[in-house]
């Protein structure tokens, strides 16, 4: 397959209001509530009623047409409609589209949940949050990412969405391969989940099964969680990353190693004036505030759109688009 270090269009999408980055897929949210994916569909992660077969090109999922956010996981994706349910579709191994079956190639409504107005996907899990600040999460559990005090293999696959303890005030949530975070209405930030490359940001390499605070982090205004890292932006003062660095993705200038990871959030190196901020698996983006966009981290294969592929500790602007 061709690799590419800069910008190309996705073809025929010009009406797209959102995207959401897979594992090996992507998906836009499209003007008017349909939603159009690309790419892998080993595990029905395009929702198009196939299986098997790749799309270098978007094909349209099935069924929806009032969808109002999008996520997508390792091997599933799932959208927020309009009556404030969830749909999922793609890889069920281990209940992350909330249904029985292995998997399913077209939407299935998950049950139970209703005033849902954001979803967030890990590698096997899923969370969503309702219009009342609470938090319910399923899938895959082994390490916590579920966040209702339970791990091991009573936690590993859970097809029933559970709350998250002690969580009912959240404006955010952001979720990627086994841990999860949220940001309450005040400002500050919990994770929960796995922690071994200090992602949960409280000081410690260990995994939680409920939320605990990012240490020193008030006044947010965005939140990401990457592969074992997580961010967050301010209005008034630099964006923050913390967990592994690796490759440079917690961005503080700083030539990434293994040992290094990052287990208190450090400030991005010019990292203000960002308006929205997402992180990869071993790197991370940024808009800066004149509509440009900005990464940093792992650049093995390009992903950080710079036409090299040398890591970066620190933001780099992204080349535009042709």
């Amino acid at each position: 397959q061709l690799l590419r270090n800069a910008g190309v269009r996705v073809s025929g999408i010009n009406d797209a209001v959102d995207v959401a980055v897979g594992g090996t897929h992507a998906c836009a949210l499209r003007n008017g509530g349909r939603v159009s994916c690309w790419g892998s569909n080993d595990e029905g992660q395009l929702g198009n009623g196939s299986t098997g077969f790749s799309s270098p090109t978007p094909v349209d999922v099935v069924g929806i047409t009032d969808a109002t956010a999008i996520a997508a996981g390792s091997q599933h994706t799932c959208a927020v409609l309009a009556d404030y349910t969830v749909q999922c579709w793609g890889r069920n191994g281990n209940g992350q589209v909330g249904v029985s079956a292995e998997s399913t190639t077209t939407p299935a409504t998950v049950p139970g949940l209703d005033l849902v107005t954001e979803v967030a996907l890990g590698n096997s899990h899923t969370c969503a949050r309702r219009a009342t600040g609470d938090v319910w999460c399923w899938g895959y559990g082994y390490d916590g990412q579920l966040g209702n005090g339970e791990t091991g293999p009573d936690a590993a696959i859970n097809t029933t969405p559970v709350p998250v303890t002690g969580l009912d005030d959240v404006v955010e949530i952001d979720a990627d391969n086994l841990h999860t975070c949220a940001r309450r209405d005040d400002g500050t930030v919990a994770c929960w989940g796995a922690g071994r490359c200090y992602q949960l940001g409280q000081g410690s390499a260990s995994d939680s099964a409920v939320p605990v605070a990012v240490a020193g982090v008030s006044g947010a205004t965005a939140i990401t969680a990457g592969g074992s890292h997580s961010c967050a932006l301010f209005d008034d003062a630099p964006a923050q990353c913390w967990g592994a660095d690796g490759q440079g993705q917690a961005g503080n200038g700083l030539d990434g190693h293994i040992n290094f990871d990052q287990p208190y959030p450090v400030d991005v190196v010019n990292g203000e004036g960002f308006l929205d901020i997402s992180a990869g698996l071993t790197h991370t983006c940024a808009l800066f505030w004149t509509y440009t966009a900005v990464c940093w981290g792992d650049n093995e294969y390009g992903q950080l759109g710079d036409e090299g592929t040398t890591d970066r500790s620190n933001p780099l602007r992204l080349v535009q688009a042709g």
